[in-house]
């Protein structure tokens, strides 16, 4: 018997399937073999089937036990522990694969590589965490998922407890993708929802994903992007080039500069009040001395990754 416990919420993997098993040497839930016959665990009909739900790992454990035909135990189950990791892709080919499926946002390679930057080279596409650990070595847990705990923003109550925010599973992969369970009622997600298995251990199903993300915030970009258009007229943020701090100048338009802060969350935006009606707005621009200024922090550091 094989049981594998993959990093993310609540899948578990075990051959053969102790429920709906295609496994025709199962019995209760154990591969039996006969006379030597060599087990190939991947020709299993359960190992295909959990394939093709999508690439999977994680600690694994392969149970083994001998009994004769019988039943009388001649020997106790001995569990053997090994573990499946990932590999990141070559910075290369996946930098052209986003190319290829994303031409809208010309950019998502760049958001990429920042959103994953800081866990190992910032030229690569660290889907996986190469050291075991956010930030830190951990031997023997080299190749996890590169996973977020969105839970928490670092807030916390009055009895010193971390707020927690409920937005979703936390970001996995090349692009943090977050999962949120579909909900009429709220727009913040299960916490505990079940993030596809997919999305987790393979970075070309990362990368899909995140273009209907980039879709859903431009609503509130355009918003914002017409809203400082008309409150403030000419000079305007129209054709204005967004600065950044590395070799690219000019890189984004003063759209691209709202949409690429949007999908971090709106890292570097501030309160700007509109000069015709008093209302407010969250926004990466303002206008100083007559000058329109760019605080976008998140979309300069993407920038910088091009």
């Amino acid at each position: 018997m094989l049981r594998l416990d993959p990093y993310a919420f609540f899948d578990v993997v075990t051959i053969p399937d102790p429920n709906v098993s295609a496994d025709p040497y199962n019995v209760d839930g154990w591969h039996q073999i006969t006379d030597g016959t060599a087990w190939d665990i991947s020709q299993n009909p359960d190992w295909q089937a959990e394939v093709m739900d999508g690439f999977f790992g994680g600690d694994a454990v392969l149970s083994v036990k001998i009994e004769s035909s019988d039943g009388t135990e001649i020997m106790p189950q001995q569990d053997f522990n090994f573990r499946i990791a990932g590999e990141n892709p070559d910075a290369a080919k996946c930098e052209a694969y986003i190319n290829s499926v994303c031409t809208k946002y010309w950019y998502l390679y760049g958001i990429a590589r920042q959103e994953t930057s800081g866990e190992g080279s910032s030229s690569n596409y660290n889907h996986f965490l190469t050291r075991g650990g956010k930030y830190s070595n951990v031997p023997g847990r080299e190749g996890i998922p590169n996973w977020n705990d969105d839970g928490t923003d670092g807030s916390y109550d009055s009895n010193g407890n971390p707020i927690n925010r409920w937005t979703g599973t936390g970001g996995y992969g090349v692009l943090q993708l977050t999962y949120q369970a579909a909900n009429s009622t709220s727009d913040t997600g299960d916490a505990n929802y079940i993030m596809p298995r997919d999305w987790i251990w393979n970075w070309r199903n990362n990368v899909g994903p995140a273009i209907p993300k980039f879709q859903q915030k431009e609503t509130i970009s355009t918003k914002l992007y017409n809203w400082l258009v008309a409150s403030f007229g000419p000079p305007s943020i129209q054709g204005q080039g967004c600065p950044t701090d590395g070799n690219n100048q000019d890189v984004f338009n003063s759209y691209d500069g709202i949409l690429i802060g949007r999908y971090n969350g709106g890292n570097g935006f501030n309160p700007i009040v509109s000069p015709k009606d008093g209302s407010t707005m969250r926004s990466p621009w303002k206008l100083q001395n007559g000058q329109w200024i760019f605080t976008g922090t998140y979309t300069i550091n993407v920038a910088g990754k091009l």
